[in-house]
């Protein structure tokens, strides 16, 4: 089984983005957290679904929000999810969580 881990900033950004969606119309708040759940489950599934990215990483995009998920795989079967990354911030924005 892959353990992951999620660092406290990207922790902060998915529920932010949540309460954000969950203002915005009833049932939204959910649909987001679901599509990130879908997408943290693809990752575990399959490490490299996501798209290289910057400083060693992988990105997957939400199909239906503009966000995506940052990680990247650890020693020991392990994944790091590092940013859940709204796609209109500035790039690169968390390259010091690691």
């Amino acid at each position: 089984m892959t353990a992951v881990y999620i660092v406290e900033e990207a922790e902060v950004e998915l529920l932010m983005a949540a309460e954000f969606y969950g203002r915005q119309a009833p049932g939204l708040r959910a649909a987001f957290i679901d599509e990130f759940e879908r997408m943290v489950g693809l990752i575990i599934e399959h490490p490299a679904i996501g798209t290289p990215y910057e400083a060693g990483t992988r990105r997957v995009l939400f199909d239906r929000f503009p966000y995506a998920v940052v990680y990247r795989e650890k020693p020991a079967a392990s994944l790091e999810l590092i940013a859940v990354m709204h796609l209109h911030r500035e790039p690169g924005y968390w390259r010091g969580r690691f």
